[in-house]
């Protein structure tokens, strides 16, 4: 009685260790997509697009990226992501939540970013840099168009003083993919 009792355990064991490894698989093909490093092209803040630093400064700042990895930081599903904002660079991890592999869209979930504490003597980067973080750190819907642009995005609705209840702000990022050399 003991050793069927032990055999059905180590079976027990040997399926949940299993479906665990389908679990991790599945969160890995889903980011498949989204892995790699993109390049900000331009930034929607509610009805107005906007270059990624601004159009007055196009060409004079360094090049805002995100790189999104399949390395495995903690326990929870939690994805690598590391990239450059106008002045600083920033890490930290990112889950996918939810991902429709035919339509290229889904829901993420960005946890806090580690920035590093440089500073620029020209305060239109640093806010610039704001912009960005704080629009990054906050998008919960990705989606990948048929050009192979990413938008990471997300829309509340507002209903506080100056708009009207049910109305609703839209804000995205837009990036290119950086194809590797070679390919």
């Amino acid at each position: 009685m003991k050793n069927l009792f032990y055999c059905l355990f180590g079976l027990m064991m040997m399926s949940w260790t299993a479906g665990c490894k389908d679990e991790a698989a599945s969160v890995t093909t889903r980011a498949d997509d989204l892995k790699g490093t993109w390049v900000l092209k331009s930034v929607l803040m509610g009805d107005a697009m906007d270059a990624a630093c601004g159009f007055m400064n196009e060409g004079k700042v360094q090049e805002m990226n995100v790189t999104f990895t399949q390395e495995s930081v903690g326990d929870k599903g939690e994805l690598k992501l590391y990239g450059q904002s106008s002045v600083n660079t920033f890490a930290g991890s990112y889950t996918i939540d939810s991902y429709d592999m035919a339509a290229k869209r889904g829901k993420l979930n960005i946890g806090a970013l580690a920035v590093t504490k440089m500073n620029s003597p020209n305060a239109e980067f640093m806010n610039c840099e704001t912009r960005y973080l704080t629009y990054l750190s906050k998008a919960v819907d990705f989606s990948i168009n048929a050009d192979g642009q990413l938008e990471l995005s997300n829309t509340v609705k507002l209903n506080g003083s100056g708009s009207l209840i049910g109305e609703s702000y839209k804000s995205a990022l837009y990036f290119s993919k950086v194809v590797p050399s070679g390919k």
